[in-house]
């Protein structure tokens, strides 16, 4: 893929298309780090934390391993 730089006042910006966002696994919310080697940028979502993905992947277990036992202490 094929992008070009967009002004954005005084600087310019690089618009991320949905796809390749979805793609990524990130949102508009994700932190991202920026690297730069050999003239090559690189973007990737910086790790502040779980991960979305790791998150759901708790919150899955927690619903199988104990889903009915909190049913029933909601009530």
């Amino acid at each position: 893929m094929i992008k070009t730089l967009q002004k954005y006042g005084n600087s310019h910006a690089l618009v991320i298309d949905k796809p390749l966002m979805e793609a990524m696994g990130i949102t508009a919310e994700t932190p991202l780090a920026l690297s730069v080697s050999g003239g090559s940028l690189t973007i990737t979502a910086a790790h502040t934390g779980l991960g979305r993905n790791r998150v759901d992947q708790i919150m899955d277990k927690v619903e199988r391993d104990f889903g009915k036992a909190l049913t029933r202490l909601s009530k």
